[in-house]
């Protein structure tokens, strides 16, 4: 990526729609989680790619419990997200991550599998993240959607393959995660995104991560709030993100549908 496009998400991340629509999309499902498992006194969590660092500030946040670790493959976001958050950070490649396994609760990891330092070792990096977490441990990803919408911006972030749905759903389930959440986000975006980026890929143009005015900022942030309670809904076959939850053992969310059975009758 190039150093303007990390200047310009570590100005944006606090304020742009995108970014407040994805943060509240990862506190929901860790939220959702945590509700379903016994109290811990101490969440720990990876933010592999963490950028800027604002996913990570977020979450410390929302979860004071959070045990948080940022892991970026390049100096320049680290040293804005350090000014960003107060977790740990690492610089670290995610083919080869730093970390021993079984011990953690969580990991993110939005907007990297298909970057071209890391969607070679695609079913490695899925293989190897699985193996990190607890046995009640939840993947969090984030991966663009479709080869057609690639544009100038994905190659700005050095992106390498969009995906589909089903891609994801299959690395995650040959990977060995016992259960598989997988759903189209930015539903609406999907036919004006392949008209614009098709222009786009003609043409120079700014940085995508730019924070719109204020009003369509705030209209678009709205908008797709509601948008991602759909999603939960029903499942709609396009969009501009393919977002997954992964959990590592069936039998840990088989124990938590219980657990929570249990807790409604108590």
């Amino acid at each position: 990526m190039r150093d303007s496009e990390y200047a310009a998400m570590f100005h944006a991340e606090s304020k742009h729609w995108w970014y407040k629509n994805l943060r509240e999309e990862v506190v929901y499902w860790i939220a959702s989680h945590l509700r379903k498992s016994p109290t811990k006194p101490e969440i720990k969590l990876p933010d592999v790619g963490c950028g800027t660092g604002g996913m990570l500030l977020c979450l410390q946040q929302r979860f004071k419990n959070l045990k948080g670790v940022g892991v970026d493959y390049y100096d320049l976001p680290l040293y804005f997200a350090k000014q960003a958050a107060s977790s740990s950070l690492i610089r670290a490649d995610a083919k080869k991550m730093p970390f021993c396994h079984g011990v953690f609760d969580f990991i993110t990891c939005l907007d990297v599998l298909y970057t071209r330092e890391v969607f070679p070792a695609f079913d490695h990096v899925l293989d190897d993240m699985r193996r990190l977490l607890t046995p009640q441990g939840v993947l969090i990803l984030q991966v663009p959607a479709f080869k057609a919408l690639y544009g100038q911006h994905d190659a700005n972030i050095h992106g390498a393959h969009r995906f589909t749905a089903e891609e994801i759903r299959s690395g995650l389930q040959s990977a060995g995660f016992g259960r598989v959440v997988v759903y189209y986000r930015y539903n609406l975006l999907f036919s004006m995104a392949w008209i614009v980026r098709k222009i786009w890929r003609r043409k120079t143009m700014g940085s995508e991560v730019a924070t719109p005015p204020s009003l369509i900022n705030f209209l678009l942030y709205k908008y797709f709030k509601c948008e991602s309670g759909l999603n939960k809904r029903m499942r709609i076959p396009f969009g501009l993100s393919v977002f997954a939850v992964a959990y590592r053992s069936l039998a840990a969310v088989l124990t938590d549908d219980l657990l929570m059975i249990t807790f409604r009758l108590c």
